[in-house]
């Protein structure tokens, strides 16, 4: 069961970040005002793809786990750095002054926190990786 702890963490990993992605994808699309500025169509284009990554990993975990490889520690750090860049993206949608209005506080606030908590996901994933190598 130990081995198995990787792939249910990156799998809770996974449905944060869907939450992240879709909250900034939700309000892009909501928010006409950019649909023509390449910036945000750009940022759009990162969520969108971060997104299907998110969903991918998991199921990469499984397949190694069926193969007995240890990856989880580079995994945790992945999902660190593409929720730290999700979740500025798409607060930064939500702060647009465009869209302000397509956005509500609670988001504003969950993508502050997601901020914050990626932070730590990333260097829980980089300590991890460190305690395992000492270990070795």
């Amino acid at each position: 069961m130990a081995s198995f702890i990787p792939i249910i963490i990156s799998l809770v990993l996974a449905i944060l970040y869907v939450a992240i992605a879709s909250s900034g994808i939700r309000i892009y699309n909501a928010c006409g005002e950019i649909k023509d500025s390449k910036k945000w169509q750009n940022m759009h284009a990162l969520l969108a793809n971060t997104l299907i990554i998110a969903m991918v990993i998991p199921g990469v975990l499984l397949t190694q786990f069926l193969s007995s490889g240890n990856i989880a520690g580079a995994m945790v750090i992945l999902y660190g750095l593409m929720g730290l860049v999700g979740s500025s993206v798409a607060y930064s949608i939500a702060k647009e002054s465009k869209c302000e209005s397509k956005s509500n506080a609670s988001e504003k606030n969950f993508l502050m926190l997601a901020v914050a908590g990626s932070l730590f996901v990333l260097l829980g994933g980089g300590a991890f990786m460190a305690m395992s190598r000492r270990d070795q």
